[in-house]
């Protein structure tokens, strides 16, 4: 018989398909933009190690603060040259 078939039924506005956890889209957090006066020849000398590195001066200097925060020889070094030049 073909009137047996049900009549399809809409999708209720009130159901909405939450996103799982995969699709939900992260957005990593936006870089802190900072500006340093720098010694023409310390430039130089970072520049030029960047090069020698196949790396550029940006590079090199988001490199050391990592390596600040996670080597507490470095940091050590640092905070006594900090307490030299005060």
């Amino acid at each position: 018989m073909a009137g047996d078939t049900p009549p399809p039924v809409a999708p209720s506005e009130d159901v909405k398909a939450e996103p799982g956890p995969s699709q939900v889209a992260v957005r990593p957090p936006k870089p802190i933009r900072i500006t340093i006066d720098i010694h023409p020849d310390a430039y130089r000398g970072l520049r030029q190690f960047a090069t020698d590195n196949y790396s550029n001066a940006t590079r090199v200097v988001r490199l050391l603060v990592a390596e600040l925060a996670t080597d507490p020889q470095l940091a050590g070094r640092i905070a006594r040259r900090i307490s030299e030049e005060a």
